[in-house]
């Protein structure tokens, strides 16, 4: 039988700073800038006990990035503008899951490993976008829309050891993912407010990592390739005017 008792230090000290500015390049074109800083650091213990046997699992990261953004916008009037941005995303590392020798060594063996790994790093992106924000006749119509293109470098992607059932965290390759939004909202009167919008994204790995199954070409999983949500919104005063209630429809569809 497998007993753990988890004892964890948590000293999660995640300073950011945040900054961006506007620089208007003529009348109608806006240069808009800004970058990101963050740093973590994490400190996990945990001690199993496995037939008497101790199984210490301690783990520890610490980083630090920089994380900018640029975007460019184009005001066709005050109700219609284009852009195109670039932005780096960044999520830190961490104290991988907690995996027991004695009992998930096999599984482990399989994949070329003398133990689960003590942490996993930081996975970064770049996101390109390209769109447009559009309202008409005094923003009673509303379409926002936009491609994207996204790569991604060191995946962080949770591992299955299906022997023994535990899983941990690791790094598992690169990927890209592309696909484009449409947004729209209309309010016909002003008490009625309908919206829709649907969304299609191609994700998959760029790089294979057979020891845990991945090929080059394969669909990062839990990433739906088509979303779609309408929905409707109805606000109306009561006879005795003192307050006012709403009334909500919506429908979302994923595949």
């Amino acid at each position: 039988d497998l007993h753990s008792f988890p004892t964890r230090r948590s000293s999660d000290l995640e300073p950011a700073f945040f900054t961006e500015g506007t620089y208007q390049l003529t009348e109608r074109l806006d240069l808009t800038a800004g970058a990101r800083w963050f740093k973590g650091d994490q400190d996990q213990q945990v001690r199993f006990y496995s037939d008497g046997v101790l199984d210490a699992q301690d783990g520890e990261a610490s980083e630090s990035a920089l994380s900018p953004k640029v975007q460019l916008s184009f005001h066709v009037d005050p109700e219609k503008m284009a852009y195109v941005s670039a932005t780096k995303g960044f999520r830190p590392g961490g104290p991988s899951g907690v995996v027991p020798l004695s009992t998930c060594g096999e599984d482990l063996a399989a994949l070329g490993l003398a133990r689960a790994p003590s942490a996993f790093q930081s996975d970064q992106l770049w996101s390109y976008e390209v769109g447009s924000k559009l309202s008409f006749a005094d923003r009673r119509a509303v379409i926002d829309s936009s491609v994207y293109y996204i790569d991604w470098s060191d995946v962080q992607q949770t591992v299955l050891l299906a022997n023994c059932g535990f899983t941990f965290l690791g790094n598992v390759g690169a990927a890209r993912s592309r696909g484009f939004e449409v947004e729209t909202a209309f309010r016909p009167v002003d008490q009625l407010n309908l919206t829709a919008s649907v969304g299609y994204t191609d994700a998959e790995f760029t790089k294979s990592n057979p020891d845990i199954g991945i090929a080059s070409g394969d669909r990062l999983p839990l990433v739906p390739r088509w979303t779609a949500a309408a929905g409707g919104q109805y606000s109306f005063t009561l006879p005795t005017g003192s307050r006012s209630e709403e009334r909500r429809v919506g429908k979302e569809c994923r595949s």
